[in-house]
């Protein structure tokens, strides 16, 4: 199945308690999304619990990684350093 991109966003990912969430509305509107992490390590968690900068999915500057829309909706992120990361979303959907 062909996804096509439909909209991107830019998330600074900092020690916010509980972690950064992306854009719920575009999350809903999705099928899949491309995450590239830039500028510093961050953890997150697919599961709805809250990461911590020693717990969850580690992820490093450079790294892609690709979300399920399901997955997106609990995706929580947070910083794994004393450096804010950077997180740029590309959106997928099927086309109209």
């Amino acid at each position: 199945m062909k996804l096509w991109p439909f909209d991107y966003e830019v998330l600074s990912i900092d020690a916010t308690t509980g972690g950064v969430r992306p854009d719920q509305t575009k999350v809903a509107q999705c099928d899949e999304a491309e995450v590239t992490f830039e500028a510093g390590p961050v953890r997150y968690r697919i599961d709805g619990g809250a990461p911590t900068s020693n717990d969850g999915h580690q992820a490093f500057d450079g790294e892609r990684r690709t979300f399920t829309q399901r997955e997106l909706v609990n995706l929580r992120l947070i910083r794994a350093g004393t450096t804010n990361g950077t997180a740029r979303i590309t959106y997928r959907r099927r086309r109209p």
